[in-house]
């Protein structure tokens, strides 16, 4: 809304904590009001927590000098020499609810591996790359792989027609199901029906879809450059594979595969993983502990 009418809407809320997305001229003008009424902010993007050092130039300080003291982000990144997690930083994961222990569900049902793929029919994505590592591995296990994603513009239609190319002219047709356009309440269905979730997609920001999966106790297996790989415990609750390498993926695939009882061992330190780790309780407490700490050392 117009900064006046944002105004009145913050005043109106007199809220306890408000968090404030990216670093936007928008975002600085509502930082202004809340700062003026005292009310305690919090920045919020996907950055990852592990960065370089701030930049010092002018245009920056004056950003950071606008923008919340405190930031919180659901990346963790890499630690590598040269990166370093800033003072006020802090990593604050996605949350999702448990939704099936390993002992509410059935797997391996007709005695098939099912592998489920979840994402916007878009090129990035790769979907290709995973039936084509899929089709090496057809006459090694009994597999069948689902895709599951938006297809409602030019593009995605396009390219999901692609796909479905690829199944047919693959003879696929009885081992891929494509799917588009599935209501977000029909998608407890698809979880529950597969055995191992696939991400296998690149420039993945900070995907929430396999914390969903580990949720439905699946193992998962994803790109070591996705944002939020940090969610997959590598050789715990599934497997990293090399961004943008095909053959990593197909080994991965293939290592998962070939051990039924590791894939449900997985899937249940994933469950696990949800119930400890990725709950509201923790991320609540770590919000709250982040706005005592704007009050107690009056950061706004």
């Amino acid at each position: 809304p117009p900064l006046g009418k944002l105004k009145k809407l913050i005043c109106g809320f007199a809220p306890d904590l408000v968090v404030l997305r990216e670093r936007s001229v928008y975002s600085m003008a509502a930082y202004r009001i809340c700062k003026r009424k005292g009310y305690p902010c919090i920045l919020y993007n996907q950055n990852p927590l592990w960065s370089q050092p701030a930049r010092k130039d002018l245009p920056h300080r004056l950003v950071d000098r606008m923008s919340p003291a405190l930031r919180m982000t659901p990346v963790m990144g890499e630690k590598k020499p040269g990166m370093t997690v800033w003072e006020n930083d802090y990593f604050v994961p996605f949350v999702v609810n448990p939704q099936r222990a390993p002992g509410q569900r059935i797997y391996f049902e007709g005695g098939r591996i099912h592998i489920l793929c979840i994402g916007k029919y878009e090129i990035r994505k790769h979907h290709l790359e995973l039936l084509r590592a899929a089709e090496q591995l057809r006459d090694k296990y009994e597999i069948h792989v689902t895709l599951v994603g938006e297809a409602t513009n030019h593009f995605q239609k396009e390219y999901c027609e692609q796909v479905k190319n690829y199944v047919r002219e693959h003879r696929m047709e009885s081992m891929v199901t494509v799917k588009t356009n599935v209501p977000k309440c029909d998608m407890e269905r698809e979880y529950l029906a597969a055995d191992l979730y696939v991400i296998p997609s690149t420039l993945e920001m900070a995907s929430v879809s396999q914390l969903e999966a580990m949720s439905y106790s699946l193992p998962v297996i994803c790109s070591d450059k996705n944002g939020t790989a940090c969610y997959v415990e590598n050789g715990v609750t599934g497997f990293w594979f090399r961004d943008c390498d095909e053959a990593d993926l197909l080994s991965k695939l293939d290592a998962m595969l070939a051990d039924r009882e590791r894939m449900l061992s997985m899937g249940a330190a994933g469950y696990r993983a949800v119930v400890e780790k990725y709950n509201f309780k923790n991320y609540f407490d770590t919000i709250m502990g982040m706005r005592e700490k704007i009050l107690r050392e009056r950061l706004d």
